[in-house]
């Protein structure tokens, strides 16, 4: 069974890069490189919430600095 899908919104020039590199990313379609980006960012996230649950305000700000959220 496939998961439930929603859209969200980009900016249209990302978009368009993620396009552009598509053939190097390894991925089918800008989608399946998005959802895979964000896969990828929460489990880094969950991860560093788990190690430091005290400290969430340092690993916000630090995941933002390394790009992962803005």
């Amino acid at each position: 069974m496939q998961d439930e899908m929603t859209s969200i919104a980009i900016p249209a020039g990302l978009y368009r890069r993620i396009e552009e590199m598509l053939p190097r990313l390894g991925q089918a379609s800008a989608e399946a490189f998005v959802v895979h980006a964000v896969r990828t960012a929460l489990s880094a996230a969950e991860a560093a919430v788990a190690s430091a649950p005290g400290d969430e305000a340092a690993i916000v700000e630090r995941l933002r600095r390394l790009g992962y959220i803005d």
